[in-house]
């Protein structure tokens, strides 16, 4: 059977971005209950518009500097489906004005490097995503 054909057979639903469960040990002990974020991989586009949001270009010198900071927190907010850092209701009851200020309230930076490296993962970012093929 050609590739082609193969592919063909692949359902559409089944290339949808992969999703997992962690739970967070530190906030699970805080609340005395297990707490599971459940985090998506994120899209191209997406990972795009997130980049360029982080990317600031001078002019005069032609530099591109890239807010590492901005970019972590931005593809938390958007990768973090559950809880949702931008939920009204968190932001309020933390009395914080941005999904941002919410993320580094609520987590270590440990654990937003964490959560960074496994949305990232899930994103197509890992050694893991193309093999060669030795004949």
């Amino acid at each position: 059977m050609n590739l082609t054909n193969a592919l063909l057979k692949l359902d559409r639903e089944k290339l949808a971005m992969p999703k997992k469960k962690l739970e967070m040990p530190r906030l699970s002990k805080l609340l005395k209950e297990k707490t599971v974020f459940e985090i998506q991989g994120i899209g191209q586009e997406k990972l795009d518009e997130i980049t360029d949001m982080a990317t600031t270009i001078d002019m005069k010198t032609r530099d591109v500097n890239i807010d590492f900071i901005e970019l972590k927190l931005a593809i938390i907010c958007e990768g973090v489906k559950n809880p949702s850092f931008r939920d009204a209701a968190l932001l309020e009851h933390f009395k914080v004005s941005t999904p941002y200020d919410l993320v580094k309230l609520m987590l270590t930076s440990g654990e937003r490097d964490a959560l960074y490296n496994e949305i990232q993962a899930l994103s197509g970012y890992n050694s893991e995503v193309i093999k060669e093929v030795k004949k």
